[in-house]
C-alpha cells in the first residue's frame, strides 16, 4: 500500500487526474487498514487537496476507530 506522501507525489505530477490515484488510496486503505499510510506527515502545499487529504483521513480514523491523536503528525505546515 502507497502511502499519503506517494499518493501526493503522483498528484503533483499529474495534477488533472488526481481522482485516480485519490481514489485508489481510498480502496486500498479500506481493503489493507494500514495506518501508517496516513501517519506519515507531509507538506501542506495544495490548500484544497490537503483539504481533501485531511477530511478523508479523519473519516479512515473514524471508521475503523483509530485514535484522532495519531493524525497529529498527519501533516506538517509548508517548508
Amino acid at each position: 500500500m502507497k502511502s499519503i506522501v506517494e499518493i501526493k507525489n503522483k498528484i503533483r505530477q499529474q495534477p488533472e487526474y488526481w481522482q485516480i490515484p485519490f481514489m485508489d488510496f481510498v480502496d486500498d486503505f479500506r481493503r489493507y487498514k494500514d495506518i501508517s499510510a496516513i501517519d506519515t506527515p507531509y507538506i501542506l502545499d495544495d490548500e484544497k487537496m490537503d483539504a481533501l487529504i485531511a477530511f478523508r483521513g479523519k473519516c479512515f480514523c473514524a471508521q475503523k476507530h483509530f485514535p484522532l491523536k495519531r493524525l497529529n503528525t498527519f501533516a506538517m505546515n509548508k517548508a
